[in-house]
Formats: structure tokens, C-alpha cells, sequence
């Protein structure tokens, strides 16, 4: 089924009462589990992998049918959601609430560019960046202490590869190992089953104009299959406020 024909099967619904509970209608969850399998670029059959559920299955839900109370768990949890998020009544909203709430939530986001940290150029960029901030999806407490001395070479270069630091170091720390280093922490953490990726996001903060952040991106390729192709993120630009988070801070953020 097209976008615009559920669209069209969703605005044919009778709306329920304001502060009535009820269940989600199949159309309203198909279009919003579309609209979260798109938003992560993830193929029909990634998310019937990762929910463990049948293709036809997903393909059912998104075509707004009525599947198994089981099966819509498995893919709330695939998604990261509560597992009753498509189950579950909840009270319906105004829709001038409702849609406050959207324009709040959606103006609040900003799209950051990454790309796999491979490259002795992107060290460079995320090393000229005045703090970092991480983002970890399903990364176990036994992984942590990996992305832990990750971040720690990244303060390590940034203090080398700053004018500051250069003339004291620059004969004591050789760019190339430096650079060795921490590709190689990458590629430890990428041997755990996980994908860093990192991008800048310019990030003014009040009297710092030119502030810019270094996200650090932690995805597990298993419960995210196109961790590895994602070329842009959603970040909450209140996360990135100086107020909101400390510079070596491992946040547990939703990866959009």
C-alpha cells in the first residue's frame, strides 16, 4: 500500500473521543512503523529480522492489517520502544495539543551528518571540535569501558593536533601513531559487533559562537543493520547545550 492510500485509510477513521483510551488503530501504526523503519533506513526484511517476525508480517502492518498482539511487541522492541507502545490504550489528545506537542519535539531536532570513523581526516575534524558527544544505541555496560577509552583518545588528539599542544608534543606523540591509535580502538570496538560513526555539529553556545560538538556514534549491528550506511542523525539541540551534559559524559541518546 502506497504512503498516500493509508493516509487517506487513516483520515476515513470516525476520531475517538478527546481523553478517551484507546488502542492505536492498524492504519495509524502502519504509517507510523513505516515512518520509523524509513527514518532508520532500514529494509522491510531488517526490521522483520531485527522484531523477529515474517516479512509478510511487517508488510501486513504497514499495509494497515491486523497482526498479532506478539508480533507488533516485536517490533516496538525492535525499534526501541516500550513493548506495548502499539498494544496499549492511551488517552487521546486535542489535536491542538497533539500537534504543539509535534512542532515542539520536531523543532528541536537538527540533522547532523556522519559517515564510519575510517579516516585520519575525520580525527581531525572531530579533534577541532571543543567537546564530544556520544551517542550509544544498544551498547552493553561491558562494551562501555571500549567507547570509554575511545573518547579518551579523542582528548588525547585534540590536545596534540591544537596549536596549544603541538610545540609540546609534537616530538613525543608522531601524528601517525596517534592516528593508529585510535583507529585501531575503532576498529576493536567494530570487532564487538558495533559501528562508531562521527560527524560535527556546529553547536553556538552563549559567548562561544564558533562552539562545534563531535558526535560519536555507537550503533550494534545487529539490532541496527543499517547502522553502517547512515550518513545523517537526528540530534536533539538541547542535548548538545553546555547546561546539558559534561565533556565526558556517555549518554544514553536515541539514535533517529
Amino acid at each position: 500500500m502506497s504512503i498516500g492510500r493509508l493516509l487517506k485509510k487513516i483520515t476515513e477513521l470516525t476520531p475517538p473521543a478527546v481523553g478517551e483510551a484507546v488502542i492505536p488503530d492498524p492504519a495509524v501504526v502502519g504509517f507510523y512503523v513505516r515512518w520509523a523503519r524509513e527514518l532508520r533506513h532500514w529494509k522491510k526484511g531488517a526490521l522483520a529480522a531485527v522484531a523477529d517476525v515474517s516479512l509478510s508480517t511487517v508488510e501486513r502492518v504497514e499495509r494497515g492489517e491486523r497482526v498479532a498482539k506478539e508480533s507488533l511487541e516485536g517490533i516496538a522492541r525492535a525499534f526501541g520502544y516500550p513493548v506495548d507502545t502499539f498494544t496499549s490504550p492511551r488517552p487521546v489528545m486535542p489535536p491542538d495539543k497533539a500537534e504543539a506537542n509535534l512542532r515542539k519535539y520536531f523543532s528541536e531536532l537538527e540533522s547532523v551528518k556522519v559517515a564510519p570513523l575510517r579516516t585520519q581526516a575525520q580525527l581531525r575534524a572531530l579533534a577541532n571540535c571543543h567537546s564530544y558527544l556520544p551517542y550509544l544505541v544498544d551498547v552493553p555496560e561491558d562494551v562501555r569501558p571500549s567507547v570509554a577509552n575511545l573518547l579518551e583518545w579523542l582528548d588525547v588528539a585534540a590536545f596534540v593536533l591544537t596549536e596549544s599542544g603541538q610545540s609540546r608534543t609534537a616530538d613525543h606523540v608522531p601524528r601517525r601513531q596517534l592516528y593508529a591509535s585510535i583507529l585501531e580502538c575503532v576498529a576493536g570496538i567494530g570487532r564487538l559487533g558495533y559501528v562508531v560513526s562521527a560527524g560535527v555539529m556546529n553547536a553556538p553556545q552563549p559567548g562561544f559562537p564558533e562552539w562545534k560538538i563531535a558526535l560519536v556514534c555507537i550503533s550494534s549491528r545487529r539490532t541496527d543493520p543499517a547502522a553502517a550506511k547512515r550518513r545523517a542523525v537526528m540530534v536533539d539541540r538541547r542535548s548538545a547545550e553546555l547546561a546539558n551534559h559534561s565533556f565526558d559524559d556517555i549518554s544514553e541518546l536515541a539514535l533517529s
